[in-house]
């Protein structure tokens, strides 16, 4: 019984532990995007930028023939 207590507890110290580094990911990331993203609204004038489709006009086209 004290063993399977142990390692319960152990086992809910790593997901605490996951949850923070999970966290602190997240947050490093959501700043590194916003600090992106006023770079690349910074370089772009009025209504300038690239549109790419999100669905190919005709699928299965070899390399050639693009």
């Amino acid at each position: 019984m004290m063993r399977w207590l142990a390692r319960q507890e152990k086992v809910a110290m790593f997901e605490t532990y996951l949850e923070h580094y999970e966290s602190a990911i997240e947050n490093a990331n959501a700043e590194e995007e916003a600090e992106a993203g006023k770079d690349v609204e910074a370089m772009k004038g009025p209504k300038m930028g690239i549109f790419i489709a999100k669905r190919p006009y005709a699928l299965n086209q070899s390399l050639t023939s693009i």
